[in-house]
């Protein structure tokens, strides 16, 4: 098998997009899994938290200017070196295991959650302004503007409460798989 070299054109036009070259030289996995690694950063950067979304800021750039590399690297290899390679998912090229299996009750049980937070969210700025016309036109601004400041942040506490929550239910659960116990009064 013989292997065709790419119209540089393409590469060139396709570099912009994360992912793209490397589907376009036909590992998929590669380029699937690096677009989907960047489309997941550009979604923590809309998300109105700053500490999240700055965090996302400097990943979106991180991975956008890997991608951009990763696509000219590949494509300067030689042919017989791009036969040889393994198309796999990106994230083992850092060291993360070769099976990065994710159960698909997890995948949704993680989307359903995602949603509920996105939905609750929505219908929480709508019930929002629907009060602050009740309030500011039959009771008083100046009650407005003493508590709109907190209840225009509800979303963001829910949502912080329920990463701390995550992070301390994955923290524990390690704690339990390395059977590590959590006795109170030890001092180590």
């Amino acid at each position: 098998m013989e292997y065709k070299k790419r119209n540089g054109f393409f590469v060139f036009c396709f570099s912009f997009i994360p992912g793209a070259v490397e589907m376009y030289m036909g590992f998929m996995k590669n380029g699937v899994s690096l677009m989907a690694t960047f489309m997941v950063f550009c979604v923590g950067l809309m998300l109105d938290f700053s500490l999240l979304s700055g965090l996302a800021a400097g990943l979106v750039v991180v991975t956008w200017f890997y991608a951009f590399f990763h696509a000219w690297n590949m494509y300067r290899l030689s042919g017989n070196i791009l036969m040889g390679m393994e198309d796999r998912y990106i994230w083992t090229e850092f060291g993360l295991p070769k099976e990065f299996e994710i159960k698909e009750e997890k995948v949704r049980r993680v989307f359903a959650i995602a949603f509920i937070l996105v939905g609750a969210s929505a219908l929480w700025d709508n019930i929002l302004e629907y009060l602050r016309d009740i309030i500011v036109n039959y009771v008083s601004a100046d009650i407005w503007r003493a508590f709109s400041e907190i209840l225009y942040n509800v979303p963001q506490i829910v949502i912080s409460v329920a990463f701390i929550y995550v992070g301390i239910r994955l923290i524990k659960g390690k704690k339990k798989e390395l059977g590590i116990s959590d006795v109170s009064g030890e001092n180590n």
